[in-house]
């Protein structure tokens, strides 16, 4: 019987058929145009991370993170990083190598893991921590606006507060979120600038409100004006020496140095209008603007009865629109690199003291910036005005990765 089904000619042509079938598989496999996956790396050699430099902890969207392994592409487009599922474009590769900025995950825990073209496994995972670059301090409402600002040494905050268009003096907000009046109003609606003075009877606020006067700000009562002898001045930023002596200016033709606890005050021409001021290594720079051009300039404090020659360290209009692009704020780290406040798109630019800049953080602060304070650690608070129709104004928090230079007032 089954000699018989072999040799029947249903069977032989089934036989022929699966061979036939069985060929043509074959064939195809053998003539397959399409490169495989793996066939730019035959070995399949898996990437491995070795080290990770930060270690452990970065900032989201900022970080420079260097991966360092085996088994890299030198091609950045064949090498995939991924933060969880969140992939980090490689900026610079090598076999062992690789760069990568921070992708905007925000998280603890963080599995860095590597997947290199050409090879069938990912690599081994990394731990990594990602926190905010930028946090936003209190959520204020859409009617009530910050302007100037100031930090003590406790890491509280002090605020020229307005809402619904009316002045409501000085507001203190604590590092654990608690807002609280700390002076009433005066004649003001907002403080241009106000700065902190830690003195032996506690903290003391001096502002200025684009006036003649510098105003002495006590908790609990209201502000008392230390006025200027020329009508014209009009005083819209201040800052400490390291004497306690207070400088302060804006438009008006002059600076002005104030003494405490005396009060006594001296002029000093200078014929550039500012809206900001700060002290840095004994120089007062300010935002000078003219008709022509506009920029950073600084003068030396010789003593409290002498100043040095204006000198340009920065030149604004060189680069930016001086009919609309303005300097708002300044103030440095104490490494000594200027940070400029603008309502330019950059929000935040940094100038190194050769004098190349850059966007600070680029695409992650909003302008325009109304002021800046740096608090005794490694935290930059901005007030964020008004942009567009709409927008809130703010209150962030900047993690600068960098201590901020002394405030004089308070150290």
């Amino acid at each position: 019987m089954k000699k018989e089904f072999y040799k029947s000619p249903f069977t032989k042509i089934i036989f022929a058929f699966l061979s036939f079938v069985l060929l043509v598989v074959i064939t195809s496999c053998e003539n397959e145009v399409t490169p495989s996956l793996y066939s730019d790396k035959p070995e399949g050699s898996t990437p491995v991370i070795s080290s990770v430099d930060p270690p452990s902890d970065g900032l989201a969207g900022v970080t420079l993170i260097t991966i360092t392994g085996q088994n890299f592409s030198e091609d950045p487009s064949k090498n995939f990083v991924y933060f969880d599922g969140t992939r980090a474009a490689a900026l610079e590769t090598s076999t062992t190598r690789i760069v990568v900025r921070a992708p905007e995950v925000i998280k603890q825990g963080i599995k860095i893991k590597i997947a290199v073209h050409g090879a069938e496994l990912f690599s081994n995972d990394w731990t990594f921590n990602l926190a905010a670059a930028i946090s936003l301090v209190y959520p204020f409402k859409d009617f009530e606006d910050p302007y100037a600002i100031t930090v003590d040494n406790q890491g509280n905050i002090f605020m020229s507060l307005v809402s619904d268009n009316v002045g409501q003096g000085i507001l203190k907000l604590t590092p654990d979120g608690t807002l609280s009046n700390f002076a009433p109003k005066g004649g003001e609606t907002f403080y241009n600038g106000i700065k902190v003075y830690e003195s032996g009877s506690g903290t003391i606020l001096y502002g200025v409100r684009n006036v003649r006067a510098v105003f002495e700000i006590k908790e609990g009562t209201a502000p008392r004006a230390i006025a200027m002898p020329e009508s014209a001045a009009r005083l819209l930023d201040l800052d400490f020496d390291a004497e306690k002596n207070i400088w302060t200016g804006g438009q008006g033709g002059k600076i002005y140095r104030i003494s405490l606890p005396d009060e006594s005050n001296k002029s000093f021409d200078f014929a550039i209008n500012f809206t900001s001021l700060r002290i840095y290594n004994d120089y007062i720079y300010v935002n000078g603007e003219t008709a022509t051009e506009s920029g950073v300039w600084r003068i030396q404090i010789i003593s409290k009865d002498e100043l040095g020659a204006p000198e340009k360290v920065f030149s604004f209009s060189d680069h930016f629109n001086i009919a609309s692009d303005k300097i708002t704020a300044i103030t440095f780290s104490a490494d000594g690199e200027m940070f400029l406040g603008t309502n330019t798109s950059a929000g935040i630019i940094r100038v190194l003291p050769d004098g190349s800049f850059a966007a600070w953080y680029p695409g992650l602060i909003t302008p325009p910036i109304v002021s800046l304070a740096w608090d005794t650690g490694v935290n930059l608070y901005y007030s964020q005005g008004k942009l567009a129709s709409g927008q809130t104004q703010e209150i962030y928090k900047i993690n600068m990765e960098r201590l901020g230079a002394p405030y004089n007032g308070r150290n």
